[in-house]
């Protein structure tokens, strides 16, 4: 495996042209160079759009994150997050994250399945037998909801092994768990990516990322 590795390092010289444009690129793992999850990167360093970038503190929160220099303008919630989720995400597919999966309890916190649907929701049942009744919890805007309420993938009382963590923490990119759901992880205790069956694009992800890091703004 690691002779393989030289062979595909030797290749990639080899096409550069530029033997010190190979020779600059930060290695695999340090800060700048490529990873796959945080468990990839050197200790201190967090995994953040497949790049290794440092951290402030213990906290995970991400200091100087890698900002596109194609879109130097912070995304918009409304004209660029939102149909990514509509488009990518199944926020209009009853079987993924529409309204149709939230189901809200006052005893788990009022949290439920993660719904993307851009509307309030969750004072009334979305579906089944009580459909249209009281859930004993307030209706939530979308923007509220990623940014109010714990993952029920992390933490209590399902997966108390796993610090809890919601879906968006504004100006921690490496601790959102929708980010990390979207970007290979961590995942916490259900290690499934998004979208379903798919794979998300880097410009997604870039665009998600600089949204995150930038405060989260509405």
């Amino acid at each position: 495996m690691r002779g393989f590795a030289i062979a595909i390092a030797v290749v990639a010289l080899g096409c550069s042209g530029n033997p010190d444009d190979a020779q600059s690129a930060p290695t695999r793992g340090t800060l700048g160079g490529v990873c796959y999850g945080n468990d990839t990167c050197n200790a201190g360093l967090v995994c953040v759009s497949k790049t290794c970038v440092a951290t402030a503190d213990d906290a995970g929160i991400v200091a100087d994150a890698p900002i596109s220099t194609e879109a130097s303008t912070v995304p918009s919630f409304e004209r660029d997050i939102i149909p990514i989720f509509e488009t990518s995400c199944g926020a209009n597919n009853s079987e993924c994250h529409s309204r149709v999966a939230y189901h809200p309890k006052p005893e788990n916190g009022c949290r439920g399945w993660l719904a993307l649907e851009n509307a309030a929701i969750g004072s009334k049942a979305p579906a089944g037998p009580d459909i249209g009744k009281p859930t004993g919890c307030p209706d939530m805007a979308l923007y509220d909801r990623l940014t109010k309420l714990d993952s029920w993938e992390c933490g209590d009382p399902y997966f108390p092994m796993f610090t809890k963590r919601k879906y968006v923490e504004p100006g921690k990119p490496a601790t959102s768990h929708l980010l990390n759901k979207m970007n290979g992880g961590p995942q916490c205790g259900v290690p499934n990516p998004m979208p379903k069956g798919g794979k998300a694009s880097a410009a997604d992800i870039d665009v998600l990322t600089r949204w995150i890091q930038a405060g989260a703004p509405r």
